[in-house]
């Protein structure tokens, strides 16, 4: 096995990548700021091949010091802290440029004998798509702030592929979910979190409107495959991927987890005038990466939820 690089590797999908991949036999070096709050989540963990880095992403100095050395580098930093998971507040975006220019930059330096680079994007790339299924040859029409960023994200990197000879692979995910590593009564994912944090309390869940928009989820163990599978095979280079799970319907997926807590209740609301935009219904093929990778997530959203709530009510080992 060689050397994988996580960059923000203390967030939600973060901590997952880093232990699967030092489970698997990986060496893995986690860049982060040591004011993280799941900093610890990893430094106290029993696996030996795990390294914390305490550094600035924007730092290029620091960035060469590892990516020249890894094979595969996960850039998963995102900027937090605004209104809603849709809106980026300005100082925060200007923060994550300055980190995705620096990696490119690091990455223009080390070409075609540089590490493969597997870019987290999001299917707020799409906006409110005309026709379903979605697949990757679907225009990229965001409506709100944090699809605009991604779709930027992604331009500087093909950019590279095509003017530099970097070697990257394009991920543009639907709403991932799953227990979070290394901590008791822990939930990641968005609107599965919310739910399942408001349930296990009690209280209300928020619909707006009637809450028949469709979504689609994806169990974490599903994405972690994903990327199992370009890592291994390196067959998806150059290439975007939806990672798409299964859909289904916001109060659907309320009912479901209220089901699974055996607690919690519908309160439906208006939108509110100043929100966020609408994204509308969506559902992503994956047949791309079942023709190139084999792969296909495999985990209902009945045995993920349910997979969720055992494991985020109980104290997650790094060897659970």
């Amino acid at each position: 096995m060689g050397h994988v690089v996580v960059i923000g590797g203390l967030g939600f999908i973060g901590l997952h990548v880093a232990k699967h991949f030092a489970m698997e036999g990986w060496r893995v070096t986690a860049i982060a700021r040591s004011s993280s709050k799941n900093r610890k989540l990893i430094l106290n963990t029993p696996l030996d091949n795990i390294c914390v880095v305490d550094a600035d992403a924007r730092d290029i100095r620091c960035l060469r010091q590892y990516i020249q050395s890894a094979d595969v580098v996960f850039p998963l930093t995102a900027p937090a802290g605004g209104r809603s998971a849709l809106e980026i507040e300005p100082h925060l975006r200007r923060e994550a440029d300055e980190i995705d220019e620096a990696l490119i930059h690091t990455l223009i330096e080390l070409g075609e004998n540089g590490p493969l680079t597997v870019g987290a994007g999001s299917r707020l790339q799409y906006g409110n798509p005309h026709s379903l299924p979605v697949n990757e040859s679907t225009p990229l029409e965001p409506v709100c702030k944090y699809g605009l960023w991604k779709n930027h994200q992604e331009a500087l990197l093909r950019g590279a592929v095509e003017d530099y000879g970097i070697r990257a692979t394009w991920l543009r995910i639907s709403s991932v979910y799953g227990h979070s590593v290394g901590k008791a009564g822990g939930f990641g994912g968005g609107i599965v979190a919310t739910f399942f944090s408001r349930a296990s309390s009690n209280q209300p869940l928020d619909i707006f409107d009637t809450g028949s928009q469709i979504r689609d989820y994806i169990y974490i163990d599903d994405l972690l495959g994903l990327l199992g599978k370009i890592v291994s095979n390196q067959l998806g280079e150059g290439e975007t991927f939806n990672a798409g799970g299964f859909p289904l319907s916001v109060r659907e997926l309320a009912e479901l987890i209220m089901s699974t807590c055996g607690a919690g209740s519908l309160r439906f609301r208006n939108c509110p005038a100043a929100g966020p935009p609408e994204t509308g219904d969506y559902i992503g093929s994956t047949d791309r990466a079942f023709r190139v990778l084999g792969w296909r997530p495999r985990t209902s959203l009945q045995s993920g939820i349910w997979c969720t709530w055992k494991l985020g009510r109980s104290e997650v080992s790094w060897r659970s």
